[in-house]
């Protein structure tokens, strides 16, 4: 069972957030450790990962810079379209998305790491493993 943490904290305009996390997510939103430090240095990668859907843009994104000197943005040109594929994989193709969160923790992390848009480099491996598992039974547990 994930115990929930509750937190306060003042957010940038000066108000105060409360939220709850199970301590998993906690430590990695807040702890100086290694995999914490990895998460929130890498969260693009979790999110997509771990994201139970996707989405897609009618007429197709565009990335926006700002002088080069910073990230960019990411623009959809028309309607934004939330795609939900079957909650199996198809025969022949690797489980995605949400198909992967009935797979156990093992599976669902090679899954998520070969479906990785980004080249994950060999000395890092380890570390990825370690908090797609932890994520994912954050997320499954009861």
């Amino acid at each position: 069972m994930v115990m929930a943490t509750r937190s306060r904290t003042f957010c940038k305009i000066g108000g105060i957030v409360d939220y709850e996390l199970g301590d998993t997510l906690e430590n990695l939103y807040t702890s100086p450790d290694v995999n914490a430090l990895h998460f929130r240095a890498n969260a693009r990668v979790y999110n997509n990962s771990m994201a139970m859907s996707s989405l897609a843009c009618e007429h197709g994104w565009r990335q926006r810079f700002h002088n080069n000197k910073c990230e960019g943005m990411l623009t959809s040109q028309g309607q934004l379209l939330r795609k939900m594929g079957p909650l199996t994989a198809r025969d022949g193709e690797r489980p995605k998305c949400i198909q992967a969160y009935f797979y156990g923790a093992d599976q669902a992390t090679a899954y998520r790491m070969m479906n990785c848009r980004v080249s994950i480099p060999s000395k890092e491996r380890e570390t990825y493993k370690s908090v797609f598992k932890a994520l994912h039974r954050t997320l499954v547990s009861p």
